[in-house]
């Protein structure tokens, strides 16, 4: 596994093989000392069926006609496969967040837990998940990587929400997909969350993934994303619980702006 602390309570993984263990959470605030094991072998039947499904959907006209219309600059095949991830693992998954209330107890810093016991459990959040979508879009040769972070629902929000996601790169863009999140239809289907990240100084956020820099002390960075279907703007990156600063923001001038708003038949 090609794995990265970033600080203390977040991380970077990419390359999961078997076997590995990821930091999900921490038995207290300000700990990281809560693993879940990787095992692919418990979930062949859900990657098979993702795939196959994505691979229909690749030859699907309606569904490529619908995201043309929109003018996303994504490609469809990409899109084929997060559209399958997101609905295929809420169908043979229906529980896997039904008991999140008793996350606490299932885990214990001195215990394996294995991903499929906490997808059998029901108690999985966002790391979990965010873990099984990496697992997958890796097997797909995708350019991605788990990120275990925060999220702030909007730039003025004053503490960051802790929040595992997906960083993925698509030719010279690169995006948040946040499996955990879907948009959801009026007919229970799910569109995935794709939000493109609005920022022109990269550079710095990643300078924070790979090399902490600081910022009075605080490794602090959270990056501007719209989401390419509804311009709903979130903003995902990095923090430490503790309060956030208008100056840990990155976002870009011209703000980018989507011309088609999202329209449910």
């Amino acid at each position: 596994m090609n794995f990265e602390r970033i600080q203390e309570t977040a991380c970077c993984a990419a390359d999961i093989k078997p076997g590995d263990k990821i930091p999900i959470g921490g038995s207290f605030p300000g700990q990281y000392d809560l693993f879940i094991t990787v095992d692919f072998d418990k979930f062949g039947k859900f990657f098979d069926t993702v795939r196959k499904n994505a691979v229909n959907l690749q030859h699907n006209q309606s569904m490529k006609k619908w995201l043309d219309n929109r003018q996303i600059n994504f490609k469809f095949e990409t899109f084929a496969h997060l559209y399958a991830f997101d609905n295929v693992l809420r169908k043979m998954y229906p529980n896997i967040t039904s008991n999140t209330d008793t996350r606490k107890k299932f885990y214990n810093p001195n215990k394996t837990v294995y991903l499929s016991d906490a997808v059998s459990a029901g108690i999985c959040q966002c790391a979990e998940i965010a873990i099984l979508t990496q697992i997958y879009l890796q097997q797909q040769n995708f350019d991605t990587k788990f990120f275990s972070g925060e999220i702030l629902q909007s730039d003025g929000q004053e503490f960051g929400e802790p929040h595992s996601f997906i960083i993925l790169k698509q030719n010279t863009e690169q995006y948040i997909y946040d499996p955990t999140n879907p948009l959801r239809t009026n007919q229970e289907i799910y569109i995935p969350r794709i939000q493109f990240i609005n920022a022109n100084n990269l550079k710095r956020f990643y300078e924070i993934i790979n090399k902490p820099i600081s910022n009075n002390g605080r490794n602090c960075a959270y990056v501007e994303t719209v989401c390419q279907f509804n311009n709903q703007k979130l903003y995902y990156g990095v923090g430490d619980g503790m309060n956030v600063f208008e100056k840990f923001i990155i976002k870009s001038q011209p703000e980018y702006i989507k011309q088609n708003s999202m329209e449910w038949e």
